[in-house]
């Protein structure tokens, strides 16, 4: 893991090595592929790690539903 003295460096260095998500699922209705949540988690999460960060979710529910924020 990477040492930064701020989070701004530990971004800034998460972004100069941002990994490349694969689009591994199907959209059948308009014929499209796409990077679903699994294939986004597989690759950000240890990049994020390696910079001494984390992603963070907050799941809530809200008047329109369930909402998952990051």
């Amino acid at each position: 893991m990477t040492e930064h003295k701020t989070l701004t460096a530990a971004l800034a260095a998460f972004q100069a090595d941002l990994p490349k998500v694969g689009k591994n699922s199907v959209n059948p209705h308009f014929k499209s592929k796409y990077a679903d949540l699994a294939d986004v988690h597989s690759v950000v999460l240890p990049a994020l790690a390696e910079q001494g960060l984390a992603w963070v979710t907050a799941p809530t529910i809200t008047d329109h539903g369930f909402v998952l924020a990051y």
